[in-house]
């Protein structure tokens, strides 16, 4: 028997978290909206996975949207949308860093949560970003 693979890990959660359930924008139900949600779920569905497992990749590094959209060869107009649904089931938080985007305006910097990387990862990270108090300072 093959054991599952860890990096197929953010795929597997996103789609137990959304399954084939349509996201609607939620000022927008029904007519037009509709129809285009259901046609875009797949890729949709997708982009999810594909952004989360970018975070999981890369953690504990953060990204705005638009660095992720670029890494990943997403239009920003989808993978915003994409972060946004992340945000919302805790799988990725937003830091308190911002940085400028190629509109010159300042974005949101995201990073994986302990529901995406597990709590030993964020432990980790933790540890390493605390400064070492047994090392001389740098000259």
């Amino acid at each position: 028997m093959r054991s599952p693979d860890p990096d197929d890990y953010p795929l597997r959660l996103v789609r137990s978290l959304w399954g084939s359930k349509v996201v609607l924008p939620s000022k927008e139900r029904g007519g037009c909206s509709e129809e285009a949600g259901i046609q875009k779920a797949p890729v949709a569905a997708d982009q999810r996975g594909q952004i989360a497992q970018f975070f999981f990749k890369n953690f504990p590094q953060g990204f705005t949207a638009d660095e992720v959209a670029a890494h990943l060869k997403f239009s920003p107009f989808s993978a915003r949308p994409r972060i946004s649904d992340l945000h919302q089931v805790g799988l990725i938080r937003k830091t308190s860093e911002r940085r400028r985007n190629r509109s010159a305006m300042t974005a949101s910097v995201w990073v994986a949560t302990a529901l995406l990387v597990g709590q030993d990862a964020v432990r980790a990270a933790e540890r390493l970003a605390q400064p070492n108090l047994f090392e001389a300072p740098a000259a």
